[in-house]
């Protein structure tokens, strides 16, 4: 299945969700840090953003908007948050951007049913009991280098969860090429 650059996710680089220092992709870090915030100005950007793009069901919290997104940064640099922009590619058509931004640095492949939800962001020993073959594949970021692999790990694990292996089930997970990127 093609992937389709859905849009951006903004995170705070000192709000850390999983602590291990060799998974990268969207579970890293927080997404979305405005919704911390009570100014004026957090508070119109986050509902802006809930009103248009995520009170959707099935949704992810992706913004294709890169105008948008450059509001919602200069805000965060005004309040002093340090933040990485991630480029989401996923096999859905349900949100598609026509804008392209630089890419800093392509993380991999992960596997995702939210964007706040990887479920390759699990602990080494976990990943290697689970899944041996894609545990060998898995690169710096925590991540895949090629999108079958992700397919791979994504049949064994509904494989496994069929087999009534207790993993955690929050969804469908589906392949993302995550990316970092620079605005311009």
């Amino acid at each position: 299945m093609r992937l389709i650059n859905n849009g951006y996710v903004v995170q705070d680089l000192n709000w850390s969700i999983f602590d291990q220092n060799s998974y990268k992709g969207v579970q890293k870090f927080k997404s979305w840090p405005l919704r911390k915030y009570n100014d004026n100005e957090s508070i119109m950007l986050e509902d802006f953003a809930w009103k248009k793009w995520f009170a959707f069901h099935g949704c992810f919290e992706i913004i294709p908007d890169v105008n948008f997104i450059k509001k919602y940064i200069d805000h965060c640099n005004q309040l002093g948050i340090e933040i990485r922009l991630l480029q989401i590619e996923l096999p859905i058509k349900q949100m598609v951007t026509a804008s392209k931004l630089s890419v800093k640095n392509v993380l991999g492949y992960d596997c995702v049913a939210g964007i706040e939800l990887s479920y390759l962001c699990m602990h080494k020993q976990d990943l290697k009991k689970y899944f041996p073959t894609s545990s060998l594949k898995i690169n710096n970021n925590g991540l895949f280098d090629r999108i079958e692999d992700s397919y791979e790990f994504l049949s064994c694990y509904h494989k496994l969860i069929n087999e009534g292996v207790n993993l955690e089930d929050w969804g469908d997970p589906i392949p993302a090429k995550i990316s970092e990127v620079y605005l311009k």
